[in-house]
């Protein structure tokens, strides 16, 4: 074939050639930087989804073995309150024989003294049946005695037998009377 056309049009053509040839391979360029954009922004976003399932996962972790921890607590405090319960209903059925012998000794007028004093717990009926003996100087002392012991509101069924009444002066006594609990 015979190319009839001028060296200037031959030379343009050329250039259009290229000029088409550079458009098409800066077209390929840019094609294959946004697919590789893509792949990129792609993988971005697939880590990001990683890392987010295994945060949730570490934080689903991190509360179940909270719960656990908890749950021990509990347990723990549970047993706890347990004993102390047991502990408090120990005490509280405790009879503190200080705390009688205070209120026996709070009633006692100056000159009697006591040379016996016997303290029995009755379970039925939780009643504390005290009995004591002792020496008074005179008939009055005992009276006031008497009349102390009766005062005393948790003090009952006083019982003085007659015999405690017959000397006026160095009497040798015995009283029995039932304390509540």
């Amino acid at each position: 074939m015979i190319n009839l056309l001028p060296s200037e049009q031959k030379e343009r053509l050329g250039m259009e050639k290229i000029n088409k040839l550079v458009i098409i391979h800066w077209i390929l360029i840019f094609f294959f930087l946004m697919c590789f954009i893509s792949v990129l922004f792609a993988v971005r976003v697939y880590f990001k989804a990683q890392a987010t399932a295994q945060e949730s996962a570490v934080i689903t972790e991190k509360s179940a073995s909270d719960i656990q921890e908890v749950a021990s607590f509990k347990e723990t405090a549970k047993v706890l309150n347990q004993k102390i319960g047991e502990q408090i209903d120990f005490f509280k059925n405790k009879i503190y024989f200080s705390d009688i012998l205070e209120k026996i000794s709070s009633q006692l007028p100056p000159n009697v003294r006591l040379t016996n004093i016997s303290v029995n717990l009755s379970e039925k009926d939780e009643i504390i049946k005290c009995s004591i003996a002792g020496f008074a100087l005179i008939r009055e002392d005992l009276v006031a005695l008497n009349e102390n012991l009766g005062k005393e509101s948790s003090f009952f069924d006083l019982s003085f037998p007659a015999s405690n009444w017959v000397k006026a002066e160095n009497i040798s006594f015995t009283v029995s009377f039932n304390i509540k609990k």
